[in-house]
């Protein structure tokens, strides 16, 4: 379940746009396979055809049709130096 953080709402709406998630799965590492989930990137997908469209508390949302969590996910707004941009809260790495 995905979801869209009321702040991470008001941010999107302001820049007018759509986001998408661009997911990468699972990478070896020497520990084991690690994921470190999906991507948040503002306006639509390069390539269209392998997302399929959600409206999220009002903000359309590009989804890999493959993409699936087990746990709840939320998108959400940060700021660093002033910065502003999204990413994914709930991830769990393993």
């Amino acid at each position: 379940m995905l979801t869209v953080s009321d702040e991470a709402k008001e941010y999107i709406m302001t820049k007018k746009k759509s986001v998408y998630l661009l997911y990468h799965g699972s990478n070896r590492l020497c520990c084991g396979n690690v994921d470190f989930g999906p991507s948040v990137y503002m306006g639509n997908p390069p390539d269209d055809k392998e997302y399929c469209v959600k409206e999220i508390n009002g903000v359309t949302v590009y989804l890999p049709q493959n993409f699936f969590a087990n746990v709840p996910l939320t998108i959400e707004v940060g700021s660093f130096l002033g910065i502003k941009t999204l990413h994914i809260e709930g991830w769990k790495l393993i």
